[in-house]
């Protein structure tokens, strides 16, 4: 599967170029586990998410469904151990 990743700064200016990753798995993760992942604080994480709260959808339980992970990369950029699997 192709995903257009960007990051925050990509979403307020839309004339900078997208870059296009392979990733081959997705997979449901709390805030915590995606925290870890992209080696920051739950706080910061859920701060970098806020302005794409509605866009995301809310989670099921305490878990972020493979679907909304998809959406929380294309948003806030890549995770390099997804990447790199």
């Amino acid at each position: 599967m192709l995903v257009e990743i960007g990051n925050m700064s990509d979403q307020l200016n839309h004339n900078q170029p997208r870059v296009r990753y392979e990733i081959t798995r997705i997979k449901p993760y709390t805030l915590k586990e995606l925290a870890g992942l992209y080696d920051v604080d739950t706080r910061t994480l859920r701060k970098w998410l806020d302005p794409f709260k509605k866009r995301i959808g809310v989670k099921r339980g305490r878990i972020y469904t493979a679907v909304q992970v998809e959406r929380i990369l294309n948003f806030i950029g890549p995770i390099k151990d997804i990447i790199n699997e």
